[in-house]
């Protein structure tokens, strides 16, 4: 039976957890000091593909990070809103060189990012068994 395994990278405003890894706060070790490098690289990455994204298909993004359509909608428009992104990038069309690509929205404060002792315990080891095989 095989099991794919994926990750989510998120930032400290989200909790660890077996499927959504963050960096380490204190890295201790020489490979979580380079799984934070290569975290902070490959989020980096991620941002600014979204940032301009974002700025390109303005229906996937609003202000104060309000959702206007129904869900199912919204979905609908991001899967089609990034398939035409990848298309464009695919003919290698040229960016507008007029496009501003608004910094990333802060994190929401009423987000609730609470998850239980049980669930950090298995994303705690979840992330050292990862640093130690890669890093």
């Amino acid at each position: 039976m095989f099991i794919e395994a994926f990750w989510v990278l998120g930032d400290s405003g989200y909790p660890l957890e077996p499927w959504l890894l963050t960096q380490y706060e204190e890295p201790v070790t020489r490979s979580q000091r380079k799984y934070n490098a290569k975290f902070g690289s490959a989020r980096s990455k991620v941002e600014r593909a979204i940032g301009v994204w974002k700025t390109v298909f303005r229906s996937v993004h609003r202000a104060a990070g309000v959702l206007e359509y129904e869900p199912k909608k919204a979905a609908q428009l991001i899967i089609v809103s990034a398939m035409l992104h990848n298309f464009r990038r695919k003919l290698r069309l040229p960016e507008d060189e007029n496009l501003v690509v608004e910094p990333e929205d802060q994190p929401d404060p009423t987000f609730n990012t609470t998850t239980s002792e049980a669930l950090q315990i298995q994303g705690k080891k979840m992330r050292d068994s990862f640093c130690n095989k890669y890093f």
